[in-house]
């Protein structure tokens, strides 16, 4: 079988989709990602083949200044809502659609598995015929959220004669959800074609050793801090050190959150952008965060909320648990035959 993986962005949207790539190579399945011009070699790099599809970040990120010039200093939720319609809806959904004509005819997948802010790959596989899938990258998006993307794929959809997939498995398609219950938003859908996936390392990488520098490290408290993953290719490394760690700072990124929970490690969140806003509030609920939102940023806030993590026990027990839950989630390798029966 033939399976194209469609994402946009960069790493925060195809690294959490390698797990079950790498699964379906390994059960002797062909795949390949179809992604943003400028990340063929990331791709590439994993060891996938890469074609060229929609538009570059910087582009976008461009166009969404020209039509939205206030955008950064909005209030958070609006900051999300807008950057995903904008981003994802408006501005890269044709081009990304026009690529993705071209593509699947000759490249000819059988199944076609898009991330959550590519919102063109289901349209264009309903067109060629092909079954699809989306693969979400973290926390379902709120309804307020999703409702002028939809409209606007609604319409594109519209243009083809088609019915609107949805986004989060809202109109049917099948959607693997690698985020655990306790940190899903309140009113998500379920049903039987929403598939839980672990989103955490293998066995083999979770095992990983510690790099040497990590032993001269001493017997205090480590926090580990991270803004992003732009840099981050030696992931064995990132987890092995993560599990050293007491504390993680980051910006509340999809990946960080659900890195630091596979972990077990409490988070003090500062969001910065997307849906980082929306990550943040729900670790805090979910009672393994505390969260700085933009303008509480402050070192003598930073130090008070450090300190509550390392000295409150329930920040650590909550993170735990959560862990736990993603362990017990089914493992990529275990859906393959899940993903043959669709494609079939």
């Amino acid at each position: 079988m033939r399976v194209l993986f469609s994402a946009v962005v960069g790493y925060g949207h195809v690294l959490p989709m390698v797990p079950l790539a790498r699964a379906l190579t390994d059960a002797g399945h062909e795949v390949a990602y179809a992604t943003d011009p400028a990340f063929h070699e990331p791709i590439v790099s994993l060891g996938f083949e890469a074609f060229a599809a929609g538009m570059n970040h910087r582009d976008v990120l461009a166009r969404l200044a020209e039509a939205n010039p206030d955008f950064w200093s909005m209030p958070g939720d609006d900051r999300m809502r807008i950057g995903f319609r904008e981003m994802f809806a408006r501005i890269r959904l044709r081009p990304m659609l026009a690529d993705l004509d071209r593509l699947l005819p000759t490249w000819r997948p059988q199944l076609l598995i898009h991330d959550t802010g590519e919102l063109a790959g289901a349209i264009a596989a309903d067109t060629a015929g092909i079954a699809h899938a989306e693969h979400s990258f973290g926390i379902r998006r709120p309804a307020d959220v999703l409702e002028a993307s939809i409209a606007e794929r609604e319409s594109v959809a519209r243009e083809r004669g088609l019915e609107d997939p949805g986004i989060n498995g809202n109109r049917g398609e099948t959607y693997l959800d690698i985020c655990p219950p306790s940190l899903q938003e309140a009113g998500g859908v379920d049903g039987p074609n929403v598939v839980p996936v672990r989103p955490a390392a293998d066995a083999q990488e979770a095992d990983a050793p510690l790099p040497a520098w990590a032993d001269r490290l001493g017997a205090l408290p480590c926090v580990y801090v991270t803004l992003g993953t732009v840099s981050n290719h030696a992931l064995h490394v990132f987890r092995a050190v993560l599990r050293r760690c007491a504390v993680a700072i980051s910006h509340a990124g999809s990946g960080a959150m659900l890195g630091a929970a596979a972990a077990g490690v409490p988070v003090l969140a500062v969001p910065q952008a997307a849906d980082q806003f929306l990550n943040a509030r729900s670790m805090a609920d979910a009672g393994m965060a505390l969260r700085l939102m933009p303008d509480e940023l402050s070192p003598d806030a930073i130090r008070l909320a450090l300190r509550r993590l390392l000295d409150e026990r329930s920040f650590r027990e909550r993170a735990d648990a959560i862990g736990a839950e993603i362990q017990a989630m089914p493992t990529p390798s275990s859906i393959v035959p899940r993903l043959v029966e669709l494609a079939s």
